[in-house]
């Protein structure tokens, strides 16, 4: 807890669980921290049976305020066999967890009565997404990767847009897709949800995205062929990509071969280009490491202000490290 006079923090309780968690959206406190949902992954992908094969849980775990103790009130084990999982997220009485080795299994939980948690059922679907938020109208969006399935693996592709209708948790459905380059391509919002932009009212919402194409498979050069920021209009049953904007331009060539040196997906490096997008009033802003720009949202087609920040490249531009791997 947290001490009011003092800001000191305390622990209300502790317990344990099986496997690991992929980030925070993994945890959910319900009832004023009686209670926690955790979703984790245990074993190994590269396991096909036995006891280290890949499983994937989900744990009601309820707090005990004499001993501060965290104890699993009910769970869900060992679904997405030899799969991991790559995003969660809770939304009203129901968590959405997406796995991947090979496709994408979108599954539902029922968590309306905590003593009794219910799988409701599971969505397979080419590649993965890493964040989810959920839009209006029981729709969730889903950012992360394409995949190229090959036998007993798969190989990552470009960044995957998807619409899913989750209305009803028994027969999900993805309804819109889009797909960005390939192999090497990048949108910051897979490794930070800070840089997701989405307005409930006007439905307008953004991501970063860094498009490359060339089959690096058949051994093609990678050519970058977009940097900035994706535009949508959110409807219904559509996304509809309205506008792209950016700041190339501003980049200095040291930073434009680092970014065009990011050719594989584990690639953590931060876009030299947009990065983050926000709306004040009617204006949208972009950000980038080299300057802001605004925009009349009636009219996305040029800024009405430009401003290149004083910071040095070399200060900027860091070289990355290449991870080669599937």
């Amino acid at each position: 807890g947290l001490d009011p006079k003092t800001g000191a923090l305390s622990a209300a309780g502790e317990g344990q669980v099986n496997g690991h968690i992929k980030d925070r959206w993994a945890l959910r406190s319900l009832n004023e921290g009686k209670n926690l949902i955790v979703a984790s992954s245990t074993g190994l992908l590269t396991a096909s049976s036995g006891p280290d094969v890949a499983q994937n849980h989900l744990f009601v775990m309820e707090l005990n305020v004499e001993s501060k103790a965290l104890n699993v009130k009910a769970s869900i084990l060992n679904f997405g066999t030899r799969e991991d999982i790559r995003s969660v997220r809770y939304v009203d009485d129901k968590a959405y967890v997406v796995t991947f080795k090979k496709t994408d299994p979108l599954f539902a939980f029922d968590l309306s009565n905590l003593s009794e948690p219910k799988l409701l059922s599971g969505l397979k679907i080419p590649g993965f997404s890493t964040y989810m938020h959920p839009l209006a109208d029981g729709r969730m969006l889903g950012i992360g990767f394409d995949a190229l399935e090959q036998g007993d693996f798969a190989y990552y592709q470009g960044i995957q847009v998807s619409l899913f209708d989750v209305s009803n948790p028994l027969d999900m459905a993805r309804i819109d897709n889009h797909i960005y380059g390939t192999r090497g391509s990048s949108s910051e919002v897979t490794t930070d949800h800070h840089a997701f932009f989405y307005d409930e009212v006007s439905k307008l919402l953004a991501l970063p995205l860094v498009e490359l194409t060339g089959d690096q498979l058949k051994g093609e050069e990678t050519v970058r062929t977009f940097s900035g920021a994706v535009i949508y209009n959110f409807s219904g049953d559509k996304l509809e990509e309205t506008a792209r904007l950016s700041h190339a331009e501003w980049i200095p060539a040291q930073c434009i071969a680092n970014m065009d040196s990011t050719v594989w997906w584990q690639d953590h490096a931060d876009s030299m280009d947009i990065n983050r997008i926000y709306q004040i009033d009617n204006r949208l802003i972009t950000v980038s490491p080299f300057g802001i720009k605004s925009y009349d949202l009636t009219n996305l087609a040029k800024a009405t202000v430009a401003t290149m920040f004083d910071r040095p490249a070399g200060r900027v531009c860091q070289p990355i490290q290449i991870f080669q791997g599937d």
